[in-house]
């Protein structure tokens, strides 16, 4: 339910069903396992309600991949390799945002000199 809930895009209803759960474990014991599908996370702006329904959970278990390596050792590896991979994005995300910086600041000053041609071609007419 709630991962139909934050693939509709209805993210804070999914984290309210979290915690209605958990207002129930208060009076009822129960297990309950919830599931989520990874390629809902997928963007920077995913990074802060992942954690928010992390924390609604007394357990998470990564993805299918992960649980899915024979060893401690090889685990250990795939997150090695995952931390690397979000270094680089988050590389890749500053170089970007500052090269939107710099194409903004070269396109206003375009508009600048495009004004100004504008009011010279003006008086010469």
């Amino acid at each position: 339910m709630v991962d139909v809930l934050w693939t509709e895009g209805n993210y804070n209803a999914a984290i309210d069903v979290e915690e209605l759960w958990n207002g129930l474990r208060k009076t009822h014991p129960f297990s309950l396992f919830c599931a989520y599908r990874m390629n809902g996370f997928g963007g920077d702006e995913f990074a802060h309600p992942l954690m928010e329904v992390c924390r609604k959970h007394s357990r998470v278990i990564p993805a299918e991949s992960y649980a899915a390596l024979a060893n401690m050792d090889d685990r250990l590896r795939a997150i090695i390799q995952l931390q690397q991979k979000a270094k680089s994005l988050e590389a890749e995300i500053a170089e970007r945002r500052e090269a939107e910086a710099t194409l903004r600041r070269v396109k206003e000053e375009l508009e600048v000199q495009v004004e100004d041609l504008r009011r010279l071609h003006e008086m010469s007419v």
